[in-house]
């Protein structure tokens, strides 16, 4: 039988080492879970399929994700960080993956998609992550003054971190660089790409199919996504109005806001607004 652990957190960010003498029963939660093997091995399954865990090997589970820790040998210490994606950032509200973490992620840092999975994968540490989870353990354990945000800096670099690992390795080109920068600082202005291709004196055709071969998304999808990224900011920290914010971000259709909106997301701004204030 799975049992279902809730998000009962005495703070921002639960950090714990535990010691399993043989089992962990399948359970399921509703929060990400990243663990790392500090020491000995044991046989994970998760959804049903099952690998072999050494120490320094460190994995996340998702919400809703069924698994189980079995060691033969007794000796298996693990360090639990237990979190929801929204107490790292306001604008992740409603995030259940690490694999959606993770494209929110690269894409803030490189203005692309990540090319492979990032979910209910299994890392292998290079000696900084195993670091950074000891360290967590220290802060959670101590809770000296600052201690939540000390935990949530830690927390993005093991994040940024495991991204490099599974993110595309394939530079971008001068032409698809400047057009990101261009995303980024102008998104809220009408921007097309057929203007930029006049600047660079390229054929659309060509840098379409250009950008599109570098960042895994077309201009259209990486400006919108640029757009409701800072939309979900908005709605977060400040109390301007949804067509307020709408306008502030470039779109001057209220209607099609809305539209993107929950194509992104999958919830109106009303819906993710009261969410984040929950």
């Amino acid at each position: 039988m799975t049992r279902i652990l809730h998000k009962t957190f005495d703070g921002a960010i639960r950090v714990m080492q535990l010691n399993k003498e043989s089992i962990a029963k399948p359970h399921t939660h509703e929060f990400l879970e990243l663990v790392y093997i500090a020491n000995g091995t044991a046989t994970h399954t998760i959804d049903g399929i099952s690998g072999v865990l050494q120490a320094g090997d460190y994995f996340v589970i998702d919400y809703s994700t069924t698994h189980e820790y079995f060691s033969e040998k007794g000796d298996l210490t693990v360090i639990n960080c237990l979190f929801i994606p929204e107490l790292l950032d306001k604008t992740f509200s409603g995030v259940k993956s690490f694999n959606d973490l993770a494209e929110r992620y690269f894409f803030r840092i490189t203005g692309r998609k990540i090319k492979g999975p990032a979910s209910n994968q299994v890392f292998s540490d290079d000696g900084a992550v195993g670091t950074l989870f000891q360290k967590m353990l220290e802060e959670y354990n101590e809770k000296n003054d600052g201690y939540t945000e000390m935990l949530r800096c830690m927390l993005g670099e093991i994040i940024i971190r495991t991204i490099r690992r599974i993110g595309s390795d394939d530079a971008v080109s001068d032409v698809t660089a400047h057009i990101l920068e261009q995303i980024q600082k102008k998104y809220m202005q009408p921007l097309n790409l057929e203007a930029l291709c006049r600047e660079l004196h390229y054929s659309l055709p060509y840098i379409s199919a250009k950008f599109k071969a570098e960042t895994g998304i077309t201009f259209t999808a990486a400006l919108q996504n640029k757009r409701i990224e800072e939309s979900c900011r908005l709605l977060c920290e400040s109390t301007l109005c949804i067509a307020d914010i709408a306008e502030k971000v470039g779109y001057s259709s209220i209607k099609f806001f809305n539209k993107i909106f929950r194509q992104i997301t999958k919830m109106t701004p009303r819906e993710y607004r009261k969410q984040s204030k929950a």
